[in-house]
C-alpha cells in the first residue's frame, strides 16, 4: 500500500462562510448540537440549500485510496476556548462546528449517532482526557492508536467517517488507509468472510465498560 499525502479538495472563503452562516442560524433555534431528531431533519432542510460549489467538493469519494482532506473551514482558536478535559465537559463550546460537519455529512449521507457512546451525540468530542492517556480510545494522547475499523464490531457500522480538526499545536498526524487497492483473491475473501472471531466494543462505549466477559459471537471481517 502506498503511503503519503492525502487529495486536498480546497473550499474557498465563500464556500466556508456560507457553512458557518448555515450553522449558525440551526445553533440558534436548536441551542445545541447535541442528539435531537429535530435538529438532524433541519440539518438535513439547510443542507439541500447549499451551493453546487460546496456540494461539488462534497462529491463522493472519488480517490484512489478512498480518503481526502477538506480545506478552507475557519476555526478561532480563541473562540472555541480552553481545550476541556473530556468530551462531557465540552459541551457545546464547539456547537457550530459540530453542525457544520453535520452539514458535510448530509451532504455526504445520513449522519448516525450510538445511544451508548457520548450520550448518542451525532458529532463526537475527541479530547484528551486526564486518567485515559493509555487507553486504545480517542481520549487518549500518549500512546499511538492501533490500525483500526471504526466501529468493527457492528454490522450497521458508518460507511464513511469524518473527522473535524479544530486545534492541533502539536502538530501530530492522523493516518489513515483504505482497501481499495488490496489483491484479495477468491480464498482471502472466503476467509475473511467467515465468522471467525469476536470484535468488541471499545472502552469507550458503557456497554463495553460492563462486559462480564462472557463469550461473544464471532463476526466476518467483511
Amino acid at each position: 500500500m502506498s503511503t503519503g499525502t492525502a487529495p486536498v479538495r480546497p473550499l474557498d472563503t465563500a464556500g466556508a462562510e456560507e457553512l458557518r452562516r448555515a450553522a449558525e442560524q440551526i445553533h440558534t433555534e436548536f441551542g445545541t448540537s447535541a442528539t435531537s431528531p429535530g435538529l438532524l431533519a433541519r440539518v438535513a432542510e439547510s443542507a439541500t440549500g447549499l451551493s453546487e460549489p460546496v456540494r461539488h467538493q462534497l462529491r463522493p469519494v472519488d480517490t484512489d485510496d478512498g480518503l481526502f482532506i477538506l480545506r478552507g473551514l475557519d476555526v478561532d482558536d480563541d473562540e472555541i476556548g480552553p481545550t476541556p478535559a473530556g468530551w462531557a465537559a465540552a459541551g457545546d463550546s464547539a456547537a457550530v462546528h459540530d453542525i457544520v460537519l453535520l452539514l458535510l455529512a448530509t451532504v455526504m449521507g445520513n449522519p448516525l449517532a450510538w445511544e451508548g457512546q457520548q450520550d448518542g451525540r451525532f458529532v463526537h468530542n475527541i479530547v484528551p482526557a486526564p486518567g485515559h492517556e493509555t487507553e486504545q480510545t480517542g481520549a487518549s494522547s500518549t500512546v499511538l492508536l492501533s490500525p483500526h475499523t471504526e466501529d468493527a464490531f457492528h454490522p450497521g457500522r458508518a460507511h464513511l467517517l469524518m473527522l473535524g480538526c479544530l486545534r492541533n499545536h502539536d502538530s501530530i498526524a492522523t493516518t489513515a488507509a483504505g482497501i481499495r487497492k488490496a489483491e484479495l483473491d477468491e480464498a482471502d475473501i472466503a476467509l475473511l468472510s467467515r465468522p471467525l472471531l469476536p470484535i468488541l466494543p471499545d472502552d469507550a462505549y458503557t456497554g463495553a465498560r460492563d462486559f462480564d466477559g462472557g463469550h461473544p459471537p464471532a463476526v466476518p471481517t467483511l
